[in-house]
């Protein structure tokens, strides 16, 4: 069973998907939330898999918000929903953590698609978008701090692969690999390998 808490202000909305959701055998709606402080009460509460949380909140940007919660519960996923496409918004949500985007007037098998995906570990943007996410991602960055093999080794983390899967892929012994694992926590201050990413991904300085 897949576990959704729902976070918009506005909760004819909140009910409505909730209503919708829920017609879905496999997947739970177990909490919601208008802004900021009542979903960090609700996570506290009952933490779910998957976080459907609005970007524009009545005390608060999303998008900062899905940063924060994910520094705290680097295990949640959030896909994050929004009524008016824009291409920074939906950028500094993927920089941000959110391992979804959809679109408010989206048909709701696109969101069911991505609950889905995301449940499973994967990435999932509403395919409309993707094109835009990718072309922007993909901009070389001038100032990168990472070397062509830190990178390489912040591409394959991504992956979800070990430090011992790392170096049998790169040829390279496991206590090098996590020699330059340690390198790149220091130089992205960080402290685990899933904030390598998402961090790497902020900052533009991988081409995943």
């Amino acid at each position: 069973m897949i576990k959704i808490v729902i976070v918009d202000d506005h909760i004819m909305f909140r009910q409505g998907l909730k209503a919708v959701i829920e017609l879905e055998s496999d997947i739970r709606v177990i909490g919601e939330a208008s802004n900021e402080n009542e979903t960090i009460k609700v996570l506290k509460k009952n933490l779910p898999d998957i976080l459907l949380m609005d970007i524009k909140l009545p005390d608060s940007n999303g998008i900062d918000v899905c940063e924060e919660i994910l520094t705290n519960y680097p295990q949640l996923k959030v896909i994050m929903i929004t009524a008016f496409h824009s291409e920074k918004d939906m950028i500094s949500a993927i920089r941000a953590g959110a391992k979804g985007y959809v679109l408010k007037d989206s048909n709701i098998e696109e969101l069911l698609r991505q609950i889905r995906l995301i449940h499973e570990g994967k990435n999932a943007i509403d395919f409309n978008l993707i094109d835009t996410v990718l072309e922007e991602i993909r901009k070389p960055n001038k100032k990168n701090i990472l070397s062509k093999r830190e990178q390489q080794i912040v591409k394959l983390i991504f992956e979800g692969l070990s430090n011992n899967e790392i170096s049998e892929k790169l040829f390279i012994s496991e206590s090098t690999v996590k020699m330059h694992v340690h390198k790149i926590m220091e130089k992205l201050g960080v402290t685990s390998r899933t904030l390598i990413v998402r961090e790497s991904l902020k900052r533009g300085l991988v081409d995943i």
